[in-house]
């Protein structure tokens, strides 16, 4: 899977707001939060006011809380920010 992004990255594939969305539930089911918060920061610089349903986010957070990852606080507050305001 990770060669054919590369492929893609490579031959100079841009990828549209729904793939990158994509991407980053592929990478929360597969376990690597490193790629689906790369695929997150991609989507954010995309389309900053693209819309991801809360199951990915959710899906997401539980990865990251799953992983003891050291960034879990601080992303689960700014998105509870953006997701009250």
């Amino acid at each position: 899977m990770y060669v054919a992004k590369e492929e893609f990255e490579a031959s100079g594939y841009v990828y549209s707001s729904g793939v990158l969305a994509t991407l980053l539930d592929i990478m929360v089911h597969f376990g690597n939060p490193d790629e689906a918060e790369a695929s997150l920061r991609k989507l954010n610089g995309l389309a900053a006011d693209f819309v991801l349903d809360e199951h990915k986010l959710l899906d997401f957070a539980t990865l990251l809380v799953s992983k003891n990852h050291f960034k879990v606080k601080m992303w689960l507050h700014g998105m509870l920010l953006c997701m009250c305001s």
